[in-house]
């Protein structure tokens, strides 16, 4: 099991950090962001698209520190708590439904189908991460 919990923490790690790392290097929100979200109810509030981008990178970049924390304190050993891998894991949940209603808002289904996926696929990492 503690490979295994190893594993799902790196994994996470690298699903919500590379992103993070990505954005914060690059056009801060690019310009498909502001286009992709212009005219949406996120539009309607001022400078709400901007915001919007803010929370998620914001979001990524905690989780990313906080599966990090959890692998340097060696949550994933048998019978450790793992309290910050289990933040880690509440946030990731929160950062799919954001980006799913994102995505139906601007009437996007697909893409909000996919993050629907990540939802199921985070939660039962989650679930399989938690148990001891």
């Amino acid at each position: 099991m503690k490979l295994e919990k190893l594993i799902i923490s790196i994994l996470m790690f690298c699903l919500t950090g590379i992103p993070a790392i990505f954005k914060l290097n690059h056009a801060f929100p690019p310009e498909w962001f502001l286009t992709k979200f212009k005219g949406s109810p996120i539009d309607w509030v001022p400078s709400g698209i901007v915001i919007a981008y803010v929370i998620i990178v914001a979001l990524e970049a905690i989780i990313a520190l906080l599966f990090m924390i959890s692998i340097l304190k060696m949550e994933f050993k048998d019978g450790s708590t793992p309290s910050f891998g289990k933040w880690a894991f509440q946030g990731s949940l929160i950062l799919f439904v954001i980006l799913f209603f994102g995505n139906f808002s601007i009437q996007n289904y697909e893409g909000g189908f996919q993050d629907f996926m990540y939802f199921i696929g985070v939660y039962l990492l989650m679930e399989r991460y938690l148990k001891n």
